[in-house]
Formats: C-alpha cells, sequence, structure tokens
C-alpha cells in the first residue's frame, strides 16, 4: 500500500503544481497508515485487502481522537480518491473502494459562517502596529483573501496604479480571479511596500529574513495579535466578515461569489442564511405586534 499512496501523491502533485492539495492527502493518508497499516503489520499488502471493516476499524479510531465528523469524512473522502486513482489503473477491472458511502460518511453539523463583530475587528487591528502584519490582515478583511492566497501573491499580481486597485488571486485549483481594494486597503498595502525590502524574492509579503512569507507564519501572527487585544478569530473569520459586509450591504450573491472565488454559489449563500434580514424584519413585526407594541 505505501508504494501506491506514494504514486497517488505525486499524481495529485503533477496534477496542480501550483496548488498544495497534495499535502492535504499525504496528511490524511498517513492517518491510514499510522492507525490501521502499521498496527497491523500491513505497510505492504495489498489495495484489494483493505476491506469495509478496515474502514470502520479506521473511523473508530478517528473517533476515539475526538476528531470532528468533517475531519473524519475529508479522512475518508481522500481514501476514496486513493482507490479511484488505483482503479483507474486497474487492468482486471475488479479492485473496489473500500469506503462506502451510505456506511461510513458521517453525518456533519451544519454551521453557518461566524464573522467578527466590529468591535472586535476594532480591538484586534488596534494592536497590529507592524505594517506587513496590518497589509496582510486587510486583505483578508477588505478583500476576502484566504490566507493562502495572501501567502501566494507576488508583486506582479498588483495592480494598484489602476483607477480602481485591484489584485490578481490564485484560488483553489488555480482558479485565477481579480479582487478589488477599498481605498483603505489599498493605501495600507501601498505604505507596506515602499517598506518591502529588496529581495529576490517576488512574493509581496516577506519574513524578517526576506523570504516568502507562509501560511503557518501568517496564523502565528493573527494568534500573536488576538492574545495581545484578547478577541477570538482566525484568518477565516476576517474573510468571513468580508462576506457578512457584503451581504448586509444587499450585493448579489453571485458577484460575492466571484470575489470570494466560490466554486458553487450554494457556498456563498450560506451568507445570506446567516444574515436573513428578511425574516428577522418580519420576526420583529410579528413579535410586536403580538405584544402590542408601537412602532
Amino acid at each position: 500500500m505505501l508504494t501506491e499512496i506514494s504514486r497517488f501523491v505525486k499524481h495529485m502533485r503533477r496534477k496542480n503544481t501550483n496548488a498544495e492539495t497534495y499535502k492535504t492527502y499525504r496528511y490524511h493518508l498517513n492517518k491510514f497508515i499510522k492507525l490501521i497499516l502499521e498496527p497491523e503489520g500491513r505497510l505492504n499488502c495489498n489495495p484489494s485487502e483493505i476491506s469495509c471493516l478496515d474502514v470502520d476499524t479506521f473511523i473508530e479510531k478517528l473517533a476515539a481522537q475526538e476528531l470532528k465528523a468533517e475531519t473524519i469524512n475529508r479522512c475518508l473522502t481522500t481514501l476514496n480518491s486513493l482507490y479511484q486513482f488505483l482503479m483507474d489503473e486497474d487492468e482486471t477491472g475488479t479492485l473496489e473502494s473500500p469506503v462506502i458511502a451510505r456506511r461510513h460518511m458521517l453525518k456533519e453539523r451544519e454551521r453557518l459562517p461566524r464573522p467578527v463583530q466590529d468591535d472586535e475587528v476594532k480591538r484586534f487591528f488596534n494592536g497590529v502596529n507592524d505594517i506587513r502584519d496590518r497589509a496582510m490582515f486587510s486583505l483578508m478583511l477588505k478583500g476576502g483573501l484566504r490566507v493562502s492566497e495572501v501567502a501566494k501573491l507576488t508583486l506582479g499580481d498588483l495592480f494598484l496604479k489602476e483607477r480602481k486597485p485591484r489584485i490578481r488571486v490564485m484560488g483553489k485549483n488555480s482558479k485565477e480571479r481579480s479582487v478589488y481594494l477599498s481605498k483603505r486597503a489599498a493605501q495600507t498595502l501601498k505604505k507596506w511596500l515602499k517598506k518591502r525590502p529588496e529581495s529576490d524574492s517576488k512574493a509581496v509579503f516577506l519574513t524578517y529574513q526576506e523570504t516568502a512569507i507562509g501560511v503557518r507564519s501568517i496564523q502565528k501572527r493573527i494568534q500573536k495579535y488576538c492574545k495581545l487585544s484578547g478577541v477570538k478569530l482566525t484568518a477565516h473569520m476576517l474573510r468571513h466578515t468580508f462576506a457578512n459586509i457584503l451581504v448586509l450591504r444587499d450585493m448579489a450573491v453571485v458577484e460575492i461569489q466571484k470575489l470570494l472565488g466560490h466554486a458553487w454559489v450554494g457556498t456563498t449563500q450560506n451568507y445570506v442564511r446567516a444574515n436573513d434580514m428578511k425574516v428577522k424584519d418580519n420576526f420583529y413585526k410579528i413579535m410586536d405586534a403580538v405584544e402590542g407594541v408601537r412602532q
């Protein structure tokens, strides 16, 4: 199995050289190796020897680690993707995936996006005194960029001299999109660029060693400022807040979808469901009438 897993991960890396999805596949499959193959001495077993009962055991061990249903399902989806890859190569046509959706996939809790409250955003940014960090976080809050998209930005992706400043973003699965910048976000980014040291790296955001900053480093910076300000937020919550602002200003869902780089409009509609003003207004209107409260 180790040989097959290695080939699959290499295939995923070749399939999209600009993405780091392969690392996620490798991470989830390593769980299967550690929990199922290694303890049973089956590192070199044939893929056809893995059964649905092995998947049952895999789920039990993942659940014992108190992993969320979403995380367990991602592990199962990755394992299934491995088998889809191997089935394409199988000349006998007999290989089947041991992952059975109706049996193994767990029911996930449906959660609405969680934006950050205005006062918490202010408290957080009040503590950000580093212009580089302020520029990075502003792109998430005012442009809706994912943390990985911020890390990947290059100088060639910036179009700040245009009448309406914008940046070119390489999103998931190498999907390119344009993100427009508010005046303040553009000003903050320009301030950083004036202080940005000369470097062989074309990355917009650099470490103190003048190399391209990574996703983990950005996340650590956010954690630092969260601790200083007493605010609990993540990079993705800044992105949620951006979407939330647009929804509350009645921007069309399909337009928000384009700005966020969502593949499916249904993903964007989650923000609308989290901020259904019509439901809110109707509720208070009815309850005021029931309780005899004058408008």
